[in-house]
């Protein structure tokens, strides 16, 4: 699976509303991991087919996500999945305010997006389009800790580093 994963420090927005995104920390987060997957799909309308095809693609980012998470684990890290499909904590304590992936990968990555006519945001890559599913992980260490942890791993080659 076509797969871009990128290291940033986290919006404004997150560092502002951490606490309601994520009750259970007592830190904030230092780092967004953004996973990026190719659909095989326009993920633009909404039927059966493109439901099965973002449940997929939900479920591979999920397993990919814990994987990173465990060679990502540290004494003193924390690390969260967020759901692509709601916006909220995987595993924790559920916030007041879900997170918005497709705002943060527009305000990190400067992808733009548009409303679809049922009022739902659609990501636009600059190469694959509306077919891309926006995920993401946040831990409370530097993007360059993480970065170096992941860098050796297996999904490595994926890592693509933006400055």
């Amino acid at each position: 699976m076509t797969t871009e994963i990128y290291i940033k420090s986290p919006t404004s927005f997150i560092e502002n509303h951490y606490l309601d995104l994520l009750p259970d920390w007592s830190s904030m987060p230092e780092s967004v991991i953004i996973i990026l997957l190719k659909s095989q799909l326009s993920l633009r309308d909404d039927n059966i087919l493109i439901e099965q095809e973002k449940q997929r693609l939900r479920q591979h980012f999920i397993s990919l996500a814990q994987n990173i998470q465990w060679h990502c684990q540290t004494q003193d890290s924390l690390s969260e999945i967020i759901d692509p499909k709601d916006g909220y904590a995987f595993n924790k304590t559920q916030g007041k305010v879900n997170f918005d992936v497709i705002e943060v990968v527009h305000q990190l990555l400067g992808f733009p997006y548009y409303k679809t006519p049922e009022g739902c945001k659609v990501l636009d890559h600059p190469l694959w389009q509306i077919a891309v599913y926006p995920s993401l992980l946040l831990f409370n260490i530097a993007p360059n800790k993480v970065l170096n942890l992941l860098s050796s791993q297996p999904f490595g080659k994926q890592l693509i580093i933006d400055k």
